[in-house]
């Protein structure tokens, strides 16, 4: 509505080279219906590839049960009106490409981006909508993640703990395939393998054994 401004904040393709390229990056701001605000929820939609300006209603919903916030909705970089990122494979197929092939796809997809695709981040992202919360001078945000959105969160909690609020993330796997989740946890002891390995923080037969516990 007329109390909603809208704007496009100019922000480094790589934070760590901050006098490099730039990128574009949407947002919205809705006012505290109440007139004071206390915090400012920032959604985040899933994906990676959705662009929240495009199913803001579904968040919008819950202002009106807010009085006493704003709400914060960001395009993440590469998605929607911020600067969408494709690529020919993936912009011109006829169907949605499944199990190897939709890996090659992917992997096809990545080498026409070329690259620049690295700058496409979450990260990135995280950064960019603290730059814009900051810039707007708004209050500690509570993250409301959903699908890939629960990452971003997570990633925005570790990265900057101290200013986050709050954080609820939704729907990070669906378990409606199997009512006991065993797809899951058999697919969970090799990524569990792979964290054990790499961050040296846990021991992956005790991980996985703890989990199927």
């Amino acid at each position: 509505d007329a109390t909603t401004s809208c704007g496009v904040a100019t922000v480094p393709a790589d934070w760590a080279k901050p006098d490099g390229r730039t990128l574009e990056v949407w947002f919205a701001l809705v006012p505290a219906p109440g007139g004071t605000s206390t915090g400012v929820t920032v959604p985040f939609m899933g994906g990676p590839g959705e662009a929240i300006s495009a199913v803001a209603e579904l968040f919008l919903a819950l202002v009106p049960a807010l009085p006493d916030r704003d709400m914060l909705l960001v395009d993440l970089r590469g998605n929607g009106r911020s600067g969408r990122l494709g690529c020919p494979t993936l912009d011109t197929a006829q169907w949605r490409a499944d199990g190897q092939a939709q890996v090659d796809a992917v992997g096809r997809c990545g080498q026409e981006v070329g690259p620049r695709r690295d700058d496409y981040t979450t990260v990135g992202s995280v950064l960019d909508v603290e730059a814009i919360r900051r810039a707007l001078n708004l209050p500690e945000p509570s993250l409301l993640g959903v699908s890939y959105g629960t990452w971003v969160v997570q990633t925005y909690a570790a990265l900057i703990p101290d200013v986050v609020q709050a954080a609820v993330i939704d729907g990070i796997i669906p378990f409606d395939h199997d009512p006991w989740g065993r797809p899951y946890t058999d697919a969970m002891q090799r990524v569990l393998r792979l964290r054990c390995e790499r961050t040296m923080l846990c021991d992956p037969a005790e991980a996985d054994a703890r989990v199927r516990a």
